[in-house]
């Protein structure tokens, strides 16, 4: 396995005026395309529970209007622990 963390960048969207979050690498093309080159791409994210006056960190690993992400597994939840051992367990079976 072949782990690469970056930082994120903020790419607005000229028609919609909207920002999208997503992985940036040096060159202008690896970033965007990032989601597709890659079978995951998780993004840091925290969870905030406004009842319960909690926030959580999280691995977002499906994409929104605001972050990139994906899963090719098709076995990860939208967020997940940030804990990798159990991020990869999940994906070949041994979690559920």
């Amino acid at each position: 396995n072949t782990i690469l963390t970056c930082k994120c960048t903020r790419d607005k969207d000229e028609s919609t005026g909207g920002i999208k979050y997503q992985p940036d690498f040096p060159g202008q093309k690896l970033g965007i395309a990032s989601p597709y080159v890659f079978d995951f791409v998780f993004a840091m994210d925290i969870l905030e529970d406004h009842v319960k006056k909690t926030k959580d960190r999280v691995l977002r690993c499906q994409p929104n209007a605001s972050w990139e992400a994906g899963d090719r597994s098709g076995r990860l939840a939208e967020f997940e622990p940030p804990n990798l051992q159990y991020v990869f367990d999940k994906i070949r079976g041994v979690v559920r």
